[in-house]
Formats: C-alpha cells, structure tokens, sequence
C-alpha cells in the first residue's frame, strides 16, 4: 500500500495520468486521470483494500482492455506463482508497457521462491523490481516522520518533504 500510494503521488505530480486497479476482496477500477481529486480516491481505495479470492490474472484479464497502448502500467505483487505472466505478456505485445515490482515474499516471511518468476520477466524482457522488507522500513518511507506538513489552498494537511529525503523512491 505505502509503495503503490508513493507511485501513484509522484506520477500525479509529475503531471500524468493515474489510475488503480485492485484485486483484493472487492474489485477496484480507478481509470487513469489527472486531478487533484484523484489522488485522494487513489488514497482511499488503497486504505479499505483487504485481502481476497480474486486473482492477479484475473485483475489483468478484466482491465487489460481499458489500458491504451503505449500506457505504463506497474503491478505491485507478492504472487511469485506467476499465473499472471502470460496476462503480462500479452499486454506488453499489445503495446502496454509493464513494470513488475515484486514483492520478496521469503524476506517478508512468507514462503515462495520468486526466481522462476524473474527469470520470466527477464527472457520478457519486463522491467521489474524484487523489493525486500528494508526498502519500505527506511525512515523516509515512513509519511510524517521527516519534513514539514503544510496545510493545501483546500484546507487538506499534507506531508512536505525534500527530494534527497525521497531517494527511496528511486529503486535502481
């Protein structure tokens, strides 16, 4: 939740369109746009997500048609299955470029091996991302903790901070 809040934060203010989409208990769609209203839909969707039945091939399968080609498109996952991959491919051959952050779910404490699943992203030539447990428990992943708060023209309260404390978001 926190990594898919950042991204979603820095692409609307980097002037792009954002959208969501989750496959947890319920099914969300938020189809991509640029406003400031966005950015707080995005926030509370992301914050009533729960775990559910409904799979990542699925999610892929339901909102691959309403993705443009030459779209961004980053899936935040700890499914190390990989049932996914070949909804990932036929996306990335529709023109739809995909980026995988994938969630190191044996650093986490859960189990599954993630390496047949790298493999694949890489002969796919998928950009993507195994992301351990300490990138996301840095101080400066932690909103509130550092920088300033300033209230918006809105009356909204929101967290400022300076780029060299965001260099977590960089994930090269």
């Amino acid at each position: 939740v926190i990594l898919a809040a950042s991204l979603a934060d820095r692409g609307l203010q980097m002037g792009k369109a954002v959208g969501l989409a989750t496959h947890g208990k319920d099914l969300t769609w938020l189809p991509p746009r640029l406003s400031a209203d966005q950015r707080w839909q995005i926030l509370r969707a992301l914050a009533l997500v729960e775990p559910g039945e409904h799979s990542l091939a699925e999610l892929l399968a339901g909102t691959g048609p309403a993705l443009k080609q030459r779209s961004g498109l980053v899936l935040i996952t700890p499914d190390v299955e990989g049932s996914w991959l070949d909804s990932v491919a036929l996306l990335a051959r529709r023109g739809v470029v995909p980026t995988v952050l994938l969630l190191d779910r044996t650093a986490f404490g859960g189990e599954g091996d993630a390496s047949r699943t790298v493999a694949s992203l890489e002969s796919m030539d998928v950009t993507h991302y195994l992301i351990p447990p300490d990138l996301l428990d840095r101080p400066e992943a932690r909103p509130g903790q550092i920088g300033q708060w300033r209230r918006t023209p809105r009356g909204h309260w929101e967290p400022q901070f300076h780029s060299r404390e965001l260099i977590w978001r960089a994930l090269t």
